[in-house]
């Protein structure tokens, strides 16, 4: 969120968006721990892991860009 406020884009957006902050938000490990749950027959626990993973980064995302946004740095 924050490097789309601050108007990043070209490399560096491919380095700093994907390559660093890639390095910190595994997809995968997001992926087996959901599978890990329900097939532990934590249904309940896969579905909310999912839905409040995905919530809060995009909640996440939505504040970075706004807060960038607000100082107007571009």
């Amino acid at each position: 969120g924050v490097l789309c406020g601050l108007c990043v884009s070209g490399n560096p957006y491919l380095l700093l968006g994907d390559g660093f902050c890639g390095a910190y938000t595994t997809f995968s490990t997001f992926s087996v721990e959901s599978v890990q749950l329900y097939r532990q027959r934590a249904r309940r626990k896969a579905v909310l892991f999912i839905v409040l993973s995905v919530t809060v980064g995009f909640v996440c995302f939505l504040a970075g860009y706004g807060i960038t946004k607000l100082v107007k740095i571009c």
